[in-house]
């Protein structure tokens, strides 16, 4: 009787806290591998299906080049020419 007692206690109380350590432990290991794998995500920037904002954040830690711009700006538009812009008059 002392042993059925004793099996039915470990059933009730001891199998629901081996399997809550055991489901525990896989779920953090998957929520800080997961974690892990955004942090080196945000370091390197080369795959162009990131974020946006990750870009940017990319693109602003470079020094800004004047020239180099002007040149990027240029390639993109070829057809690209000096426009008088209209203004109001001054009263």
């Amino acid at each position: 009787m002392a042993n059925a007692n004793a099996n039915a206690r470990f059933v009730a109380k001891g199998v629901p806290f081996i399997a809550l350590v055991a489901f525990g432990s896989f779920w953090l290991s998957a929520l800080v591998r997961g974690r892990l794998e955004v942090r080196d995500a945000l370091k390197e920037v080369d795959d162009l299906r990131a974020p946006a904002s990750t870009q940017r954040s990319k693109r602003a830690k470079k020094k800004f080049d004047l020239a180099a711009e002007r040149e990027r700006l240029m390639e993109k538009n070829e057809d690209y020419a000096m426009k008088a812009v209209w203004r109001p008059k001054e009263e």
